[in-house]
């Protein structure tokens, strides 16, 4: 057995042990009355890791562990709870209405209930052993915890015209110049406070947000925003946009921001008819140039919508089989992913040596073509060729013998 393993048995007997005769002399003094069971999370602090979507507790050492709520010392509640730690120096142990559940690293809590959860630990750089504690209800939440918890899409005010914020319950501002819901070709600007829990997805995929707090990427943003008051109270919000700063082909219906209503949107200088306020069809190609208004404030969006495909050429043409090496182009800048047999070659311009090739544009409006092509080999020709071939050589080999069998031989 290593060290390191020896080690954090030991410290996992000390701290069962420890736990036990707590348990035991709680029995033998109080046989009739249960002990009272206090939380305390001081001993941690909280932060939100957005790419496991956990809540992480840490201990002064730096020991950690896991929770898929944000819990505090007062009442927690919530429908499930994942609670857990891949610490080997941290005991968690977890009482329910029916007794303690079996001792584990990590507990799914979906039984409805109350529970208590103690986690249990000694410091490594004191040897102090300390303990965090809570209580928490599994299944409906009562009408107090939801009096706790504000949850909605943000409230926007605007600040000079060009800039809003939402002011939260803890009295911190998140700050942005694009509004919920709006689509931009600008760059978003914003302002998150350093004391709230976010998480931003673009395009579906989880999104680290820059620490200067610019958006350069184009795509379809999401964000959650929690922030937490002196009281435990949690406010919720919610926060999304899109951004094209370029031509793109994800332009279908145009919705203004939220609480916005559309006045005008031109294509390519020419008036487009309005049927909905709320929405707009954008089916030709070119430049849309859009402006809504909320009564007071009147904004405008300029986008590029593009939906052609990019055209390939090989060697120049269009043809799809050579017997040379082929050279790919298009009629506009694209990436390229290229297959060999099944087999991928990247994104390679030049096409080298007999096989079928498979050949994928796409532009930068996100437009794709795709294409087959086959480079023969030199040995492969058409087998009437060689019938042909055979052919001639028989019959020069037939007119070649009879000259030579009807010569008269010379003597000299």
């Amino acid at each position: 057995m290593s060290f390191k393993k020896a080690f954090s048995a030991l410290v996992i007997a000390v701290l069962t042990a420890v736990l036990l005769s707590f348990q035991c002399f709680a029995e033998s003094s109080l046989q009739e009355e249960k002990p009272s069971f206090s939380s305390d999370m001081s001993p941690v602090t909280r932060s939100y890791d957005e790419e496991s979507m956990m809540f992480l507790y840490t201990f002064s050492d730096g020991a950690m562990f896991y929770a898929s709520e944000s819990l505090t010392d007062g009442e927690n509640s919530a429908t499930v709870l994942l609670v857990g730690s891949e610490e080997d120096d941290i005991l968690i142990l977890v009482n329910g209405a029916n007794g303690s559940l079996e001792q584990s690293s990590e507990y799914f809590l979906t039984e409805k209930g109350a529970y208590e959860v103690s986690v249990s630990h000694i410091l490594r750089n004191s040897n102090e052993p300390v303990q965090a504690r809570f209580g928490v209800t599994i299944g409906e939440q009562s009408a107090e915890t939801e009096k706790k918890t504000v949850t909605g899409r943000v409230v926007l005010e605007s600040i000079d015209g060009e800039n809003f914020r939402h002011t939260f319950i803890n009295g911190t501002e998140f700050v942005t110049n694009v509004l919920d819901g709006e689509t931009v070709s600008f760059i978003p600007k914003l302002s998150i406070p350093d004391s709230a829990l976010c998480s931003i997805t673009r395009d579906g995929n989880v999104f680290s947000m820059p620490s200067s707090g610019l958006i350069t990427e184009d795509g379809a943003y999401k964000m959650e925003i929690s922030c937490f008051d002196d009281e435990g109270r949690m406010e919720k919000r919610y926060f999304s946009f899109n951004l094209f700063t370029s031509a793109t082909n994800r332009l279908g219906v145009y919705q203004p921001p939220y609480g916005y209503e559309l006045t005008s949107v031109k294509l390519n200088g020419e008036s487009v008819p309005l049927e909905d306020k709320n929405f707009a069809v954008l089916k030709g190609e070119g430049e849309y140039f859009v402006e809504y208004k909320n009564g007071a404030l009147t904004r405008s969006v300029r986008l590029s919508r593009d939906t052609t495909p990019p055209v390939l050429f090989f060697n120049g043409t269009t043809d799809v089989v050579f017997s040379e090496k082929i050279v790919v182009t298009a009629d506009t800048e694209c990436t390229l992913r290229v297959t060999k047999n099944g087999q991928i070659l990247g994104n390679a311009t030049e096409l080298l040596g007999a096989g079928i090739y498979r050949i994928t544009a796409t532009d930068k409006a996100g437009n794709t073509t795709s294409a087959r092509v086959e480079i023969k080999a030199i040995s492969a020709i058409n087998p009437l060729d060689f019938i042909i071939i055979f052919g001639v050589l028989v019959v020069g080999g037939l007119v070649y013998f009879f000259i030579q069998k009807n010569r008269k031989m010379t003597v000299r």
